[in-house]
């Protein structure tokens, strides 16, 4: 076991504890309602992270766990270098900063997602929903719903501008179909509210097509136009991130990115009872096991593995947050509840505001704190400043910024 070195903070051994938030009286981690916030971008600069912090961008086909390229992980419509708000590179540098002086062996935060365009955010959504249909080019509409909805909680889908003709008329004719009602009924929920959901997952999934030929057929028969604007990493104010040592060697990851389940809870390592739960969910799940043993853990997982996994996903996370990062997951205390809406502990939104984690003096601000200080993306925001208040970093805007740089196509 690596030994962590004390320091005045010990992240280390602090337990990660979710707690309500004042702006929005949720627990931290709930941005519940980012959908709705109103974005006005003020323009704050999109900026190459990948020469100034360690990348391994997955989604152009490099594992995170070894720095391998791999064919297979390569999403379309990306862009050459890992693009962000300058105030999230000001984050990252400021978090390995204090990583390099406090513990030992290169510790760094090394980045595997961060500004996603439209075309990959899309790409993304839709191929994790091609999963979840296991090959069902035909779906009927309770299959693809349920699809859907797992696949938004992994890889969000762009909402469609709802006030399009096209939108509205699907949305019309699926409230008053019976298959919509049926469904309704099955998840206590109103036709009106499945129809708007399957809607936007329809209009997702249609801009798929070209890209993979085993998309599903979906009842929307035309394209409808997206809005990014609400979108965390079409924004380019969310990073994808897990800790390394200097040798590149992943320290915190027990569960792969963008798994689905409950073990990815930010505080899932907290928990008393999760270390045989862990134990026995990796016995009966393939993908869990190869993610382990591409870090030559094989068999039974240890208490000290379990330790180690512990103590560095303390690390990152009272580093992330003390810089000014918010994050999107439930708490695992919650996992029996049939509420529990998951978590990424990879997934970290830092603000245009950033501070020393030592300290919690400011040392950045970005030009958009002109305009909303310690704001963000939308759900970054809405953590910090509660609803109705305008995010200052918005995906449209984020995506046309780069298309003026001449970093991405229209």
């Amino acid at each position: 076991m690596p030994e962590f070195s004390n320091t005045p903070e010990n992240f280390h051994d602090q337990p990660i504890l979710l707690e309500k938030l004042d702006a929005t009286g949720a627990l931290a981690g709930d941005d519940g309602g980012y959908r709705d916030v109103p974005v006005t971008d003020a323009g704050e600069d999109l900026v190459r992270i990948d020469g100034d912090v360690m990348t391994r961008p997955s989604y152009d086909g490099f594992d995170e766990v070894t720095g391998k390229f791999d064919n297979r992980l390569v999403l379309p419509a990306g862009t050459e270098g890992v693009y962000a708000r300058r105030s999230v590179l000001e984050a990252l540098k400021a978090a390995n900063a204090y990583l390099s002086s406090r513990y030992a062996n290169g510790m760094q935060i090394g980045v595997v997602d961060a500004f996603r365009s439209k075309g990959r955010q899309v790409a993304g959504f839709s191929r994790k929903a091609i999963e979840v249909l296991d090959g069902n080019q035909n779906p009927d509409i309770s299959m693809l719903y349920k699809a859907g909805i797992t696949a938004d909680g992994t890889f969000s889908s762009v909402r469609p501008f709802r006030n399009n003709p096209v939108y509205t008329e699907f949305v019309k004719d699926m409230v008053s179909s019976q298959a919509v009602i049926h469904l309704a009924e099955e998840l206590g929920k109103s036709p009106a509210d499945v129809a708007i959901d399957l809607a936007d997952i329809c209009a997702n999934l249609r801009k798929a097509s070209d890209v993979f030929p085993n998309a599903p057929v979906t009842p929307l028969n035309m394209d409808v136009p997206l809005n990014a604007n609400n979108n965390a990493h079409a924004g380019g104010g969310a990073v994808d991130a897990f800790l390394y040592d200097g040798s590149g060697r992943m320290l915190n990851s027990h569960v792969p990115f963008d798994h689905v389940g409950p073990e990815a809870a930010m505080d899932f390592l907290e928990q008393d009872d999760s270390f045989d739960a862990f134990k026995t969910r990796v016995k009966s799940n393939p993908m869990l096991r190869e993610h382990l043993e591409k870090q030559g853990i094989t068999g039974d997982v240890t208490p000290a593995q379990w330790k180690i996994w512990q103590q560095t996903q303390r690390i990152m996370y009272h580093t992330l947050t003390r810089v000014g990062a918010t994050f999107f997951s439930d708490t695992a205390r919650n996992i029996g509840s049939p509420d529990f809406f998951g978590g990424e502990n990879w997934h970290f939104e830092p603000g245009n505001v950033v501070y020393d984690p030592a300290t919690g003096k400011t040392v950045y601000e970005g030009q958009s704190a002109n305009v909303v200080r310690d704001g963000g993306n939308p759900g970054h925001t809405l953590q910090k400043k509660g609803p109705g208040v305008a995010a200052p970093w918005g995906g449209d805007a984020a995506h046309e910024q780069l298309v003026q740089k001449g970093v991405l196509g229209r």
